[in-house]
């Protein structure tokens, strides 16, 4: 597993904090990525997207880190879920051409 940089573990922050809004149903049946989602993050500067892009890359290449352990709320969802949402956001801002891979 490679080590997590301060600008990783920021951008995992921006999408974790998402979870907040979410339980484990929600995680469990997620939509498709749609335009709601798109309009989201379309607001957000390049930087931005590029850091939380460069994060969700990492995230993918490390499906093994407990990504459910940031936030100390999400530790009763299931880790696989909280990996599966960061991989559905990662392909969902390259799918709209918002961040390229």
């Amino acid at each position: 597993m490679n080590e997590m940089s301060i600008e990783i573990k920021s951008g995992l922050s921006v999408i974790l904090y998402e979870l907040f809004y979410m339980n484990e149903a929600d995680l469990k049946n997620l939509s498709p990525f749609g335009e709601k989602q798109r309009k989201y993050y379309e607001k957000f500067d390049e930087n931005k997207i590029e850091m939380i892009g460069k994060a969700l890359e990492w995230a993918e290449r490390n499906s093994d880190y407990p990504f459910n352990t940031i936030y100390p709320r999400h530790s009763k969802i299931e880790n696989k879920l909280v990996f599966n949402f960061l991989k559905y956001t990662l392909h969902g801002l390259v799918d709209f051409g918002l961040y390229k891979v």
